[in-house]
């Protein structure tokens, strides 16, 4: 598994939980809510005017329509999809209700990248976006010989 597309992690306790947001764990979270990839933003969310902490601006933001559903329901997809590549017994909805318990609340700093991973899967059009390459000098000067 690529762990740079699409790919985060939470850790519980001891145990590191993968999570990959992809085109697996997205039919999956599609499925469990009966919907289509383009109806994500208009059944899943209300899109609200929020003030950014970082900049202090205003800005049209989406938010979940039941948060802890839509939490609790991407970790479990994206877990799973984990849990089905490494042949790993997979979890339940109950499981994810107690990660995102343990790790504090739906705006837990380690569940950022997780919401990160989905809204750039659903941007482009279900899969993640490719991870751009870049060249070190060391490799340029390698090739370039």
């Amino acid at each position: 598994m690529n762990k740079l597309i699409g790919y985060a992690s939470i850790t519980i306790g001891e145990e590191i939980i993968p999570i990959k947001i992809g085109v697996g764990a997205m039919t999956e979270f599609l499925a469990f809510f009966g919907i289509e990839l383009h109806e994500i933003m208009t059944k899943l969310f209300t899109i609200q005017t929020l003030t950014d902490p970082g900049d202090g601006l205003e800005k049209a933001m989406p938010v979940p329509n039941d948060p802890f559903k839509f939490a609790a329901s991407l970790l479990m997809h994206g877990a799973n999809y984990c849990c089905r590549l490494e042949g790993r017994p997979e979890y339940i909805l109950e499981h994810a209700y107690e990660w995102i318990d343990e790790l504090g609340g739906i705006n837990a700093e380690p569940l950022k990248l997780v919401y990160t991973q989905f809204f750039k899967a659903v941007r482009n059009g279900g899969t993640p976006p490719k991870a751009m390459e870049f060249q070190t000098e060391e490799k340029k000067s390698e090739e370039n010989q």
